[in-house]
């Protein structure tokens, strides 16, 4: 099939492995997008797929990211990139394009428009007749011609059986696909068997693009939530070798400054008959403007209870749709939450059709009823994984919560959380209980002990907890102690790592005291110009420095301070630049060589620092200054004259 190809030519159709991701500094560096965004949607779109496509078809790079809010390019970006991969790629060609299943009905009619004479456009579906279709699609591909295939993320099995089945018998390995699209990749990384389809086993291709609301690479969206609240377990941290360099990347500011989103919020119903639930719909039709509703999961006899009345009472303004009902149009205003259980996923890929902008819409609203605490965790859930501004606020607010030590009130929210409790201002009591709920069912409990420790640390003025600690009746010093060991252990995320840090907590307890009595000795040696630190010394912050001098001298004399912890306090205490032969009143007689005082000061020094420890340490101390100078063991040539000054010092300092 290769014979008679360049190097090139091969690489392009997949018989040479495609180059592994550069390495940091490497002049082949992940390729980041230099050019302008874009002014317009069509120029941001195509701008971000030429840096999709310009990274996976050059050689070096196998995959790459598109960093775009939920609703700003989804199934736009993704075919301008199957295009512009088809145009540079020689034939034959095959690309697999996975969209969320909310977006189908919008992706099947643009991908039959755009593409028609230039790529031959499939369906994969489920079922039999499908099954074939998609195993004739793949046989005739490996051939002739250039073939898109469009599937949804349900519909991933399907096709990884019907490629499987359409390779040549006899061939071991399967051809791969030469590119393979993921709509709303967030999802991907949001926990459940979606996490599978990162793998190449699920679908083999050459060249990978994931268009993508979050970051995919390192923490996983939903990593901030608590670890199994209202969602699958979060999924590890990944490499960016998984999910290649990330080429383009669009803020939410400036997607709403483009015309291409508008923010979502969270809003709940008090009602839950259909006819009550009307009501409400008309309320935000007259109040908000709200024209189409989706209802999550779909439940067309519920959407016709509801019409029923709604119609009347907007004039048939405001409808609410089945999914059914939405070809053409990849838009709604808002999304309704039915289910006694709601499933996070489908909501979250439901937010692109939300966010979407569209004339005269300022807004997009998640609607989920009051009295149901699942309602409103699945919606608060779902807007996290695809807005890492939401994961943040309900971190925050656990974090104020932490801080406060009760529910918190409207005034006290963090204002991120505020905007995402939209109205929370005029029914104060509803967005308390709901962010009350977010905070005890999806935030990290992490996040509310760090809370706590942050009060602990700005009224103590420093990160030195010690394991006895309680902060607001918590034990806060046991939880402290857990996370050192766990840092230790490499067990301790970095990002938490990093918060430790800034508020002055190290990795090591006694380390950190050791080096604060260091740094605080040398100054209040060098202030005061003496060495000598009386017991009774408490500095400003309550660190009590003349007891850690106490203890550290009780660990030199029991052996048990290291050389480099008795240089470094060596060199942090203050001494006379210049030495003479007295320097202060003595009682005991120096020798008259200067070099010779100088050891016997040193050796007074000492004697006097270390005269107010306990008679058995003291004699420890002595013992040790008499074999470390006796002219046996010493090589100084002032050996003869230390010892000499120790035999008259021994009755005053032992107190013989």
């Amino acid at each position: 099939q290769f014979k008679g190809l360049t190097k090139k030519e091969r690489r392009d159709r997949g018989d040479v492995r495609p180059a592994k991701p550069a390495a940091p500094g490497d002049d082949r560096a992940a390729p980041v997008w230099s050019g302008p965004l874009g002014s317009t949607a069509e120029e941001v779109w195509s701008n971000a797929a030429s840096a999709a496509a310009d990274a996976v078809t050059d050689g070096v790079w196998n995959a790459s990211t598109v960093l775009l809010p939920t609703g700003a390019g989804d199934v736009e970006v993704g075919l301008r990139v199957v295009l512009a991969a088809a145009r540079r790629l020689p034939a034959p060609f095959c690309a697999v394009v996975i969209v969320p299943g909310t977006l189908l009905p919008y992706a099947e009619q643009l991908y039959a428009a755009r593409t028609d004479g230039e790529l031959e456009f499939v369906r994969a579906g489920l079922g039999l007749q499908a099954s074939r279709r998609i195993i004739g699609t793949f046989r005739k591909a490996r051939n002739v011609g250039r073939t898109v295939i469009l599937g949804t993320y349900e519909e991933i099995g399907a096709i990884n059986i019907g490629h499987f089945q359409a390779q040549p018998h006899g061939r071991r390995d399967r051809i791969p696909i030469d590119l393979l699209v993921f709509e709303a990749a967030h999802i991907l990384r949001a926990g459940g068997y979606h996490e599978l389809y990162v793998d190449a086993g699920a679908l083999d291709a050459r060249r990978r693009v994931y268009v993508s609301s979050r970051s995919l690479t390192g923490r996983a969206p939903g990593a901030l939530l608590a670890p199994g609240a209202s969602l699958q377990a979060i999924p590890e941290a990944d490499p960016v070798s998984k999910f290649g360099p990330e080429v383009f990347r669009l803020s939410h500011e400036d997607a709403r400054a483009r015309g291409l989103t508008v923010p979502v919020s969270l809003t709940t119903l008090r009602s839950t008959d259909a006819a009550d639930v009307a009501r409400e719909l008309a309320g935000l039709h007259e109040r908000l403007g709200v024209r189409s509703i989706q209802i999550v999961p779909n439940s067309p006899e519920l959407a016709e209870a509801i019409n029923a009345n709604l119609s009347s009472l907007t004039g048939g303004g405001c409808r609410v749709r089945a999914a059914s009902d939405g070809v053409g149009d990849p838009g709604v205003d808002a999304v309704v939450l039915c289910s006694r259980t709601p499933r996070v996923t489908p909501i979250a890929t439901e937010l692109a059709r939300v966010a979407r902008w569209s004339p005269g819409k300022t807004r997009g609203y998640v609607l989920a009823a009051f009295e149901s605490r699942n309602h409103t965790l699945a919606a608060l859930t779902a807007m996290a994984i695809a807005d890492q501004g939401v994961e943040e606020a309900i971190r925050s607010a656990a974090v104020k919560n932490g801080m406060t030590g009760k529910r918190l009130t409207w005034d006290q929210l963090p204002v991120d959380m505020q905007r995402v409790v939209f109205e929370g201002d005029q029914w104060r009591e509803e967005a308390e209980l709901v962010t009350d709920r977010a905070v005890r069912s999806l935030a990290d409990p992490w996040a509310a002990w760090y809370g706590r420790l942050l009060v602990w640390t700005k009224r103590e003025g420093h990160g030195r907890i010690d394991r006895k600690a309680l902060e607001n009746g918590y034990e806060l010093g046991e939880w402290v102690h857990k996370q050192r060991a766990d840092w230790w252990a490499g067990r301790l995320s970095s990002w938490k790592v990093a918060l430790l840090e800034r508020v002055g907590v190290a990795e090591d307890l006694e380390v950190q005291v050791f080096a604060h009595g260091v740094a605080e000795l040398r100054k209040w040696t060098h202030k005061h110009q003496q060495s000598h630190v009386p017991q009774r010394v408490v500095l400003d912050d309550g660190f009590a420095l003349g007891d850690w001098v106490t203890y550290t001298k009780m660990q030199y004399a029991n052996g048990k301070l290291s050389e480099l912890r008795q240089q470094l306090i060596k060199d942090a205490t203050w001494r006379p630049r210049v030495r003479t032969q007295v320097r202060y009143h003595t009682i005991f007689k120096h020798p008259e060589d200067p070099e010779a005082a100088n050891v016997t000061h040193t050796i007074e020094d000492e004697l006097k620092t270390t005269k107010g420890l306990p008679n058995k340490d003291r004699r420890q101390v002595f013992r040790k200054l008499v074999l470390a100078w006796h002219p046996d063991r010493s090589e100084s040539e002032h050996a003869e004259a230390a010892i000499q000054f120790l035999g008259q010092t021994r009755d005053w300092y032992l107190n013989v």
